[in-house]
């Protein structure tokens, strides 16, 4: 069943080349479309607790069944087959619906957003990248390319972020029901306890649905945003050797300061390259010179990597404390008066509403409109 859903999401999602429209209707569809499958998911996640412990209440006897003790420790547990069964079942049932309402909320969100790469030279990446998103995989080919968001960080803090966060859902569940048997204790039927895992389930369910709802949105948002970007940039320093060696350590930077892996910053750094003609490093080493490079370099140069920097910050939708210190960082070291370090915000708010091109228009970042199909 589960196995069934990339092959769901290859077959729905929107094939055509990227042009947005954000009209204000576009902008209420997206409020519609962002509370209905948030709500949707979430009561996906309450229903399968309530037919879960519903089910153990009502066929209690059934679900005695085969029941059998194991001796461990000196300690005789008591295993009961039938309910871990339908525990997984309940699970990968729950599993795949939230599957398919993340393909079906993708597939509205690009036609919505008039999202269209059948002529793109990068349609494989485009398809992958967002089956991974719909898919909750946010996983990307980062790595693939040198760069290692995580490579400042100990792989046992990595991976215990990745347990709690797959485990939060169950550990939240946990902690309410033991807090609430503790005050109220033998006056509460069982039951009634463990239901009250279906607003836990709700949130988490819905909180994950957002995410895959901003991962989205911000994906279709970057990629026009990026091809004027590369293009402008191209135009005015392709023959230019000096920028070659900036880009890498401007992109790891970013990286190692969002501490994700981001499919929008996997395709900002594949153009890139393929637009410099920077060649792949197969695990790059960082170096924490960005702002030595910048200084080196003549200012109206220093100040374009610095719009790339900073792009390559906002296009997963928002700026965390350890990109907002590292901005803070560069304003102290720069001999030069940025303007870009200094509207980053105001750069940030047009983008999560879809218009980070007129930003960069309207304060004469860039003044020519282009179009790509990199």
């Amino acid at each position: 069943m589960i196995w069934n859903l990339k092959r769901t999401a290859q077959k729905k999602i929107i094939k055509e080349i990227i042009d947005f429209d954000y009209q204000n209707e576009v902008s209420i569809l997206k409020k519609r479309y962002y509370y209905k499958y948030t709500i949707i998911s979430g009561f996906i996640g309450a229903l399968a607790i309530l037919v879960y412990y519903v089910s153990l209440d009502t066929f209690s006897d059934f679900f005695l069944v085969g029941t059998f003790k194991v001796s461990l420790f000196e300690n005789n547990l008591e295993i009961k087959p039938l309910p871990i069964i339908f525990n997984l079942i309940c699970l990968i049932t729950e599993l795949y619906l939230l599957g398919l309402v993340n393909i079906q909320m993708v597939t509205e969100l690009s036609t919505i957003l008039k999202f269209k790469y059948d002529k793109s030279h990068n349609l494989e990446i485009h398809r992958d990248e967002l089956i991974k998103i719909s898919l909750e995989n946010f996983g990307s080919k980062e790595k693939e390319i040198g760069i290692d968001p995580y490579v400042e960080l100990s792989k046992t803090y990595v991976y215990l972020l990745l347990i709690l966060n797959r485990a939060k859902a169950f550990l939240s569940n946990l902690i309410i029901k033991i807090v609430v048997r503790k005050l109220v204790g033998r006056y509460v039927i069982r039951i009634y306890t463990d239901l009250l895992g279906m607003p836990i389930y709700f949130f988490w369910n819905a909180f994950a649905c957002r995410k895959v709802f901003r991962r989205t949105i911000f994906y279709f948002y970057a990629q026009n945003l990026i091809d004027l970007i590369i293009l402008s940039m191209y135009k005015k320093y392709g023959e230019n050797e000096d920028i070659k060696p900036v880009l890498y350590e401007l992109l790891a930077i970013v990286a190692v300061n969002k501490r994700e892996l981001s499919s929008t910053h996997y395709l900002f750094c594949y153009k890139l390259f393929k637009q410099f003609d920077v060649p792949i490093i197969q695990k790059y080493e960082l170096k924490r010179d960005f702002d030595i490079s910048l200084k080196k370099l003549p200012s109206h140069l220093a100040e374009d990597l610095l719009l790339l920097f900073i792009t390559g910050m906002i296009i997963d939708g928002s700026i965390n404390k350890h990109e907002r210190k590292e901005i803070k960082r560069l304003k102290s070291l720069l001999s030069f008066d940025s303007q870009i370090l200094k509207k980053y915000d105001e750069y940030l708010n047009y983008y999560i509403n879809g218009q980070g091109e007129d930003f960069l228009k309207k304060n004469n970042f860039i003044n020519d409109r282009f179009k790509s199909y990199l």
